[in-house]
């Protein structure tokens, strides 16, 4: 099972002029995607357990 990076839920220049579009893009696409990225590698070859319905309830509940 690979992680994948989700796409941003807005443009990437949606922020502007706090934040410019080429420095969401590159905070976006290269910062998190090295983290999915390196995810997926230390992952490759382990064994990953999938989450149990309690885990899944648990998480769809909670509030940030």
């Amino acid at each position: 099972m690979a992680f994948t990076l989700p796409p941003l839920p807005y443009s990437f220049d949606a922020l502007e002029p706090y934040i410019d579009a080429k420095t969401m893009e590159i905070h976006h696409d290269k910062h998190h995607g090295a983290y999915v990225t390196n995810l997926n590698k230390a992952l490759d070859g382990q064994a990953v357990c999938k989450p149990s319905r309690w885990m899944i309830s648990s998480k769809v509940s909670i509030r940030y």
